[in-house]
Order: structure tokens, then C-alpha cells, then sequence
């Protein structure tokens, strides 16, 4: 059952492309116009509807939630036309996170869990908040608000406590932290889960 954890890990991939419009975007705003690279952004949402987004694998979609995170943020505070990029990523969310549920693995004993990927769930669904923040304090830079937030609701049944919450509640516990599938990535495994317990640091570029 331990594969079923890795199943996905590939897939992951395709989401890491997403990581270049937020260099992108702080190179135009650096630079401002001479920098030349608006085309490129804007070709972010064509670039998405060519991904498979959706994902069981929970570091995949603890991954695509900061995704949409970058996204909400280059809208908010550099005025990028990408809501069609961010509903899709929300929409994309909203349809894995059922997926990864009807999967099982949450209910696997620790023996048959890797911490980290968990924790990279937990980790992305604490960025919902910051997306609500953003949508609201730079409300006039969106457009498609109903879409936005009718996704963002959707969403929000997940993060803390309810999913977000038993994931660290399981991890935290040290009888599971004694397994060997959290000793043998203890460095990696303990960093995700103060990240997850304090989400502030990693999030603090997503502020308004």
C-alpha cells in the first residue's frame, strides 16, 4: 500500500512550470515594461488547459493549492489577467481533493503513510485563507469574484481543522512519529509538519 503514496509523483511535475509566472512577474514589476515579458504570461492559461491538474496523490495537490496561491497573488498585486488560470487550478483542487478522499489513504495505518506528502496537503490547504485575504483586500482586481468564491467555498470545508487539522493531529502523535516511514525521512518529514503547524513563514510572500 506504501506505493499507492507515490502513485501520482509524476504527475506532480507538470505543475512545477506554474512556479515560472511568479519569477515572471516579479521581473515586470522589477523592470516594468521594458522588461517584455507580458506575452509570456499571458500564455499561462493556455499553458494550464493543457496539464492533467488533477491529482489523488497528496503532495501533487498540496502542490497545485500553493499553485493557485502564486496565481491569486499575481492577480492581486501585479494586476494579471490570469482569473482563468486560478479558476481552473481552484476547480482542478476542488475535483482532487475528492479524489484523494475517495482514495482510502488517509485511513492507512502509519506503517503504510509517508508524513511528508500528507503534510504537503495540509501545507496547501492553509493557503486557502491567504487566497480568501487577498481576493478581499484587492477586490477590485477580480473580475470573475462569484467564480472565485463560489471555488474558494468549496474548498474551505477542507482547511483547518477539519482535513488540514487530522493531518497533524496524526502526525504529531508520537507513536506514529516512532515508525519507521517517519524515521527514515525524519529531516523532511519535521519540517513539513512546523511548516504546517506554522504556515506563516511560508506563506509570507503571499501577503498583501
Amino acid at each position: 500500500m506504501l506505493e499507492a503514496e507515490h502513485g501520482s509523483l509524476p504527475s506532480a511535475g507538470k505543475h512545477d512550470a506554474l512556479d515560472a509566472y511568479r519569477q515572471l512577474s516579479a521581473t515586470v514589476s522589477q523592470l516594468g515594461e521594458n522588461a517584455n515579458l507580458s506575452k509570456k504570461i499571458e500564455e499561462a492559461p493556455a499553458m494550464a488547459s493543457l496539464m492533467q491538474l488533477e491529482t489523488e496523490d497528496s503532495l501533487g495537490l498540496g502542490g497545485l493549492l500553493s499553485d493557485a496561491c502564486r496565481v491569486a497573488e499575481l492577480i492581486a498585486i501585479y494586476g494579471l489577467p490570469l482569473e482563468k488560470l486560478l479558476i481552473s487550478l481552484l476547480d482542478a483542487a476542488n475535483r482532487s481533493v475528492e479524489r484523494f478522499l475517495r482514495s482510502g489513504t488517509l485511513g492507512y495505518p502509519a506503517q503504510y503513510r509517508l508524513a511528508f506528502r500528507k503534510l504537503g496537503l495540509s501545507i496547501g490547504l492553509h493557503g486557502v485563507k491567504i487566497m480568501r485575504d487577498l481576493r478581499d483586500t484587492h477586490a477590485e482586481k477580480f473580475e470573475q469574484k462569484v467564480t472565485i468564491n463560489e471555488a474558494l467555498l468549496r474548498l474551505e470545508r477542507y482547511t483547518p481543522p477539519p482535513l488540514a487539522g487530522m493531518i497533524e493531529t496524526f502526525w504529531m502523535l508520537p507513536k506514529h512519529q516512532q515508525d519507521l516511514t517517519w524515521s527514515e525521512h525524519v529531516d523532511i518529514n519535521s519540517v513539513m509538519l512546523t511548516i504546517s503547524l506554522a504556515p506563516d513563514g511560508f506563506f509570507k510572500h503571499f501577503k498583501c
